[in-house]
């Protein structure tokens, strides 16, 4: 399959095409996203989301799992795209599947201590010696309840000096109120100076929505049009 048909797959009505035409532009190179929601709500698929929009757009990641084996990862890789096959959202040939995973690798570091040197490690290991360059990293299971102000900065670091977007997500807690001063969730409000980007995960009834709580250009919560379903935990259009 072809770009341009891949691209055509991700048209304009195709929910993850909207997801990144509402984040893209917010996320520049060097740059910290990340997606905060309760236990259970959707953060690891929604990575996933986030990064097979990025792979329909003939982007690079790179899938960084803390607590899951790659063959784990790999296989939630694949039940998502078999379901987004299903409906409609990409294009379900081999061929497809095997040309969006080209453009991505996934690293785990189960059982093994992570950090932005050893991120910025794989970052080069993989440029130096298998001529891949991420321009997309998810790092799903980032203890960010846990983490100092300067470990976070430190992957900023390397978001910047290997010009990447770096996504991380973040655990919230119903009974924790929101900061009155940044609008955001703990434990994201600690780093409200680090993240340029805050997708918020909420269920609602039986789905889940989405709400960009900051961005480049302003720090006022933004509904997204999209909702997680709950059957499918695929995007759909909101409405």
């Amino acid at each position: 399959m072809t770009a341009g048909e891949e691209k055509k797959a991700a048209g304009s009505e195709n929910p993850l095409h909207l997801l990144d035409r509402s984040i893209r532009n917010q996320l520049s190179p060097g740059s910290l996203g990340v997606v905060a929601a309760r236990a259970g709500v959707g953060k690891s698929t929604m990575l996933t989301h986030i990064a097979l929009a990025e792979l329909l757009q003939d982007r690079t990641v790179l899938h960084v799992c803390l607590e899951d084996p790659v063959a784990a990862v790999r296989g939630h890789y694949d039940r998502m795209f078999d379901e987004a096959s299903r409906h409609g959202l990409l294009d379900g040939s081999d061929a497809s599947r095997m040309a969006l995973e080209r453009r991505r690798h996934i690293h785990s570091y189960l059982r093994q201590g992570f950090s932005a040197e050893k991120l910025d490690e794989a970052l080069r290991f993989l440029g130096d010696v298998m001529d891949f360059t991420p321009r997309t990293v998810l790092i799903d299971g980032f203890p960010l309840e846990v983490a100092s102000h300067d470990a976070v900065e430190r992957l900023r670091d390397v978001a910047r000096a290997s010009e990447t977007r770096i996504w991380l997500t973040a655990l919230t807690h119903r009974h924790e109120p929101v900061d009155s001063e940044t609008g955001l969730p703990k434990p994201v409000d600690s780093f409200a100076d680090l993240f340029d980007l805050v997708l918020n995960l909420a269920p609602k009834g039986d789905q889940v929505l989405l709400t960009l709580l900051r961005t480049a250009d302003r720090d006022a919560p933004r509904p997204l049009p999209l909702v997680l379903h709950p059957t499918t935990n695929l995007l759909t259009r909101l409405g």
